[in-house]
């Protein structure tokens, strides 16, 4: 009905396998492409992505003339993380296939400014870039061409205030109203996509907004307000106080939880990777969720070395690694049908991995809102997931916590995992000794990993346990962990 270009449906349906839009996309689309301006809040994996880079292609390629290179940038996209720039890139560039003389660009650091002030100065029809390298090149490229903007769309806006970008988004936007010719005949759209609509989401949409109508999506179908009835918003949960917000997770995700001697965890986590591992002609696909780098990279080292199968590649992301590390992990990770990817909370948020089997949290979050974005990496459209939730006994009640937030686990009894890895071990297939939690490596003839990578693993991990805030300290209490214990669970003695 909305009699979009015929090009971009086939390569839609092609491409995307998008043979009907999703709620989010129902609503949001007409209202771009009728140049309103946007707030879309939608749970992840419903197709935020595509319900704003729809719209944007359909304007650039129905244009009467045919738009140029020379003519600058006609669309900004703001994301928070490299990685969620590399991603928004990706699926646009594929949007644009059939359309070689609109050219996408991508801002996000990691190589040389020159290279990128090269494409600048060449054109690029469509940018996607991190706030900071943005800013940067406002502030140093004077051939960055605004002249004709028609978009400027902030992904991941809840995410792009908690982690402090205000300054960075100030400076772009003073920077495109600035240079924006005057005499457009249309005026600037201005799109804010985000999971949650908190104050200052809020705030930041009253800001630069302009009329905008809020776009949503409910278990009843999208629902389009305009400006002036937020208020339908709160009676949907958002205008509830932290302590009684409801999330809301697809039904499609089945959720767990596991309660684990803290000496335990790390041989529980083996066991239970390895059991999802095989046999080899399985597809496997999970997620690892950590709290601290240092803990990223000690089971970046110790998972290839825990008996787990040969054909299943282990990938690391974090924010200590240079961006060519974190492309080649993004991609290594995403390319394979059988992996593991062990990460912070740089990819809880956002990213769309395809086809991911199970998210497991192996240190809960610090905030109730991140155990969402993670579930979220799974069950994404119409696929269907798992999550499983690490605890120690006496962060139990923790399940309870989720529940008056809306959220429904079912436990994993951890007798069962641990029987099994038992049988398996004293059936020959590890080896070795030892008397060390690092049960882990009774399971195996490998020598014991660099102490330093344990060291500070277990240093990490005890600074990040203090930083739960105030709904979840009582739960996470540092006084409550027996560090003797913690140091056995990274391999060390206690």
């Amino acid at each position: 009905s909305l009699q979009l270009n015929g090009k971009l449906v086939e390569n839609l349906k092609t491409l995307f396998s998008a043979s009907r839009m999703t709620l989010i996309q129902r609503g949001a689309v007409p209202a771009i492409l009728r140049g309103a301006d946007v707030m879309m809040k939608a749970k992840t994996g419903t197709g935020k992505t595509l319900a704003y880079l729809t719209p944007v292609v359909e304007w650039l390629v129905t244009r009467k003339e045919r738009l140029t290179r020379a003519d600058g940038s006609f669309a900004l996209i703001v994301v928070p993380t490299r990685e969620l720039g590399l991603q928004v890139h990706e699926v646009l560039s594929n949007l644009l296939r059939p359309f070689h003389w609109l050219v996408p660009g991508l801002l996000i650091g990691g190589e040389k400014k020159k290279s990128e002030k090269a494409r600048i100065r060449k054109g690029l029809s469509v940018l996607v870039g991190t706030p900071g390298r943005l800013s940067d090149h406002v502030r140093t490229t004077e051939c960055f061409n605004v002249k004709s903007m028609q978009f400027l769309i902030f992904d991941e806006a809840d995410r792009l205030m908690d982690m402090g970008f205000e300054q960075d988004i100030n400076c772009i936007c003073d920077f495109v109203r600035e240079k924006r010719d005057k005499s457009c005949p249309t005026r600037m759209q201005t799109v804010l996509v985000s999971a949650t609509l908190q104050q200052k989401v809020r705030q930041f949409a009253h800001s630069l907004l302009s009329s905008p109508v809020y776009v949503t999506d409910s278990s009843s179908g999208a629902m389009m307000t305009e400006t002036g009835e937020e208020g339908k918003e709160e009676e949907a949960g958002e205008g509830e106080d932290e302590e009684n917000k409801k999330f809301e997770l697809p039904s499609r995700l089945r959720q767990y939880w596991m309660s684990i001697p803290c000496k335990r965890r790390l041989l529980s986590l083996c066991s239970f990777l390895r059991q999802r591992s095989i046999p080899s002609t399985r597809a496997c696909k999970m997620i690892v969720f950590v709290s601290s780098i240092a803990e990223v990279k000690f089971l970046h080292y110790l998972l290839p070395r825990a008996v787990l199968p040969d054909d299943i590649p282990i990938y690391g992301l974090h924010g200590d690694m240079t961006q060519a590390e974190r492309t080649k992990s993004f991609y290594g990770f995403t390319a394979s049908s059988r992996a593991i990817l062990v990460c912070t909370d740089v990819a809880a948020r956002g990213l769309d991995f395809p086809k991911i089997e199970w998210i497991v949290q192996f240190d809960p979050p610090t905030e109730l809102e991140e155990y969402v974005h993670r579930c979220g990496r799974t069950a994404r459209m119409t696929t269907e997931g798992d999550a499983l939730l690490f605890l120690m006994p006496h962060e139990e009640k923790y399940v309870s916590l989720l529940g008056k937030h809306g959220l429904s686990l079912s436990p994993i009894p951890t007798r069962t995992l641990l029987v099994s890895e038992e049988r398996r071990r004293r059936g020959g297939e590890g080896g070795g000794g030892g008397g060390r939690e690092g049960e882990v490596w009774m399971l195996q003839s490998n020598p014991d990993p660099p102490a330093e990578l344990a060291r500070d693993a277990f240093t990490s991990f005890t600074r990040a346990y203090a930083t739960h805030n105030k709904g979840t300290k009582a739960i996470f209490h540092p006084k409550a962990l027996h560090l003797g214990h913690v140091a056995a669970s990274f391999a060390l003695r206690e």
